[in-house]
């Protein structure tokens, strides 16, 4: 979970971090991208998933949350980062994965969107 403050990418996790939060387009899309990938589900249906997380109305389940959880780790891509946030983000049972992220993350961006989870749905 812990990752380097030297990752490649780490540099532009701000801007992207930002597109992100700013952009519902771009949001959804990510969203669904990242669904479609750790689900394993089509398209269409990550999409619909990428809508309800957007809209707190999606519960992942156990065997989910560890598949997100590992999107935490993921050094080389800060959105798919933000986007394990996003979805773990109501999960009770996710919240000690996302505080040792808010402790070891170098990211300020992501840390502020950590942050921001923890405090909506505490």
């Amino acid at each position: 979970m812990i990752r380097a403050a030297g990752s490649r990418w780490s540099w532009c996790f701000p801007a992207v971090v930002e597109s992100l939060e700013r952009d519902r387009d771009v949001r959804h899309l990510y969203l669904t991208a990242v669904a479609a990938r750790v689900l394993g589900v089509p398209w269409e249906r990550a999409g619909r998933i990428a809508g309800d997380v957007e809209h707190g109305r999606f519960e992942l389940g156990a065997e989910r949350v560890g598949r997100f959880t590992a999107e935490l780790a993921n050094a080389d891509d800060g959105a798919a980062l933000w986007c394990g946030v996003r979805f773990l983000g109501s999960e009770t049972s996710a919240r000690g994965a996302l505080q040792r992220t808010l402790r070891h993350e170098p990211s300020r961006a992501v840390r502020r969107a950590v942050g921001d989870v923890l405090v909506r749905h505490p």
